[in-house]
């Protein structure tokens, strides 16, 4: 009876043991996440900061407008 209570309790202080560990590798692995997310949402939000229209898409764009207003009132 006695080595059973022994057993018992050795395997009670492992069973503590694995969920100590455990809680360690989730919050270890949740401040990874966590840390690549805030970098990733950094990262996006420079890109969102970057203007989108630059010099040479805008005049060829006011090119196309040109084109397009030009054959428009070509055509009868």
């Amino acid at each position: 009876m006695d080595s059973l209570r022994l057993a018992v309790a050795l395997l009670q202080d492992s069973i503590t043991r694995l969920v100590a560990a455990n809680a360690g590798a989730y919050q270890a692995g949740y401040q990874a996440a966590y840390a690549g997310y805030q970098d990733l949402t950094q990262c996006y939000v420079a890109e969102l900061r970057k203007p989108r229209i630059r010099l040479p898409s805008a005049i060829a764009l006011l090119g196309a407008v040109g084109v397009g207003v030009v054959v428009g009132r070509s055509i009868p």
